[in-house]
């Protein structure tokens, strides 16, 4: 039996805490209960690396301490270290002992809270993680705010809301954790599901245990976004990507490659009223007779979304240094647009780079990727076959749980499937 998408914090015991523990590490500075302008009552710790020019990841725990308030430091995470240079955040429910996961309820309240940190933090990207009921709400603010919410890790729980998808943002990606032995499998199992039918990239990991609290899941799980996602990058404020955008602009004026090569990294993370005249100028480079200026070039592009997308189809097959960049880049703008130019590096004629646009078909995932595969399968299925065919079998596999062999079977899996 299914059961709501609501969650009694006193259950939610989960990876950083040990973390809500009232001691905290020597090497991690105080966390801070704070309450936002819109009176949500959170507990966060800024990590003393923290640099303003570079930021962090923000993690989002929806965890409750006593009687659902998070309480004391978040604590001695020396065994986490994927999380030392993250910032955390904990937020307390409404009523301060159940979150309720509707519209009207807590998923706007803590829109708001994420809005508010992000516009003064500026994380490289937000993680939101939840154990058993608190991962509902982990899986509801990702379908639900996909501008604010890039990942989600959620262990077991469900939640079966809708996916808001929004034109021009990248869909967030799910890290589910299982143990084998939980009583309520079929709940997250159809959660999974229901996922990867809205064309959502997930990635299911089954452990063993009885569902209790597994505090290296999140770890597990935000070494799997990372390498998704790629690396998270720091929006740029409006002067930052104008001043850097000025000195590419110079640097392809004076021909000078160098200059170019190294202005093209610097923006990565540029406002999106920016995003198609940069596109338009790394589409010119992408050609370039320097090695470093094209890949450079490529690299920016999958920071670009759709733009990118559409000026990444423009990197020929024939170059493998390129090609297989490009198809890292094309995964990376996480584009629907991206499978179209995915597919013909998978119909490569060199094996090497159809294997690896198969891969990157996997971490692109959701229905263009699917549909790039199983295109891709009918070639791979003709003599003589090289080893595409095993990645694409195998990435289909761990798109959709599904052990098909054939074309002509994954085609009729995807039409009964809708």
């Amino acid at each position: 039996m299914r059961r709501p998408c609501t969650a009694s914090s006193a259950v939610l015991a989960l990876v950083l805490a040990g973390a809500l523990a009232p001691r905290a590490s020597a090497r991690d500075p105080e966390s801070e209960t704070k309450t936002s302008a819109k009176g949500v009552t959170y507990l966060i710790r800024v990590p003393k690396t923290f640099d303003k020019e570079k930021s962090a990841v923000l993690v989002v725990a929806f965890l409750g301490g006593k009687d659902g308030t998070p309480k004391g430091a978040l604590g001695d995470i020396d065994y986490q270290k994927s999380l030392t240079d993250a910032i955390l955040l904990s937020p307390t429910p409404a009523n301060g002992k159940t979150w309720s996961v509707t519209a009207t309820g807590d998923l706007q309240r803590i829109a708001d809270l994420l809005k508010e940190v992000q516009n003064e933090l500026h994380p490289t990207r937000t993680i939101v993680t939840g154990f058993d009921h608190g991962a509902n709400m982990s899986y509801a603010m990702a379908l639900t705010y996909p501008d604010l919410v890039q990942a989600a890790i959620p262990q077991n729980g469900d939640c079966f809301m809708p996916y808001q998808d929004a034109p021009g943002i990248k869909k967030p990606v799910f890290f589910v954790s299982i143990p084998d032995n939980y009583s309520r499998n079929e709940d997250t199992l159809a959660t999974v599901k229901k996922l990867q039918v809205a064309g959502l990239p997930v990635f299911v990991e089954h452990t063993q245990g009885d569902g209790s609290s597994d505090s290296k899941a999140l770890g597990r799980g935000l070494d799997w976004v990372q390498k998704t996602l790629g690396p998270g990058v720091r929006p740029l404020t409006d002067a930052e990507a104008n001043e850097r955008l000025a000195a590419l602009e110079k640097a392809i004026r004076e021909k000078e490659s160098g200059p170019i090569a190294e202005a093209l990294p610097r923006l990565v993370g540029l406002p999106r009223r920016l995003v198609p005249k940069v596109a338009s100028l790394v589409g010119a480079q992408l050609a370039s007779a320097n090695d470093d200026v094209a890949l450079a070039a490529i690299g920016l592009a999958g920071s670009l979304g759709d733009d990118g997308a559409k000026v990444l189809k423009k990197v020929p097959a024939s170059e493998p240094a390129r090609a297989k960049a490009a198809a890292t880049a094309l995964a990376n703008t996480r584009s629907p647009l991206a499978g179209e130019g995915l597919l013909v590096l998978l119909k490569a004629p060199a094996e090497d780079i159809a294997v690896a646009a198969a891969k990157e078909l996997e971490n692109l995932g959701g229905d263009a990727a699917l549909t790039a595969l199983v295109t891709g399968l009918e070639k791979a299925e003709a003599p003589p076959g090289d080893a595409r065919k095993a990645a694409i079998l195998e990435a289909l596999e761990k798109l959709t749980g599904q052990q098909l062999k054939t074309a002509k079977e994954w085609k009729k899996w995807l039409r009964e499937r809708g």
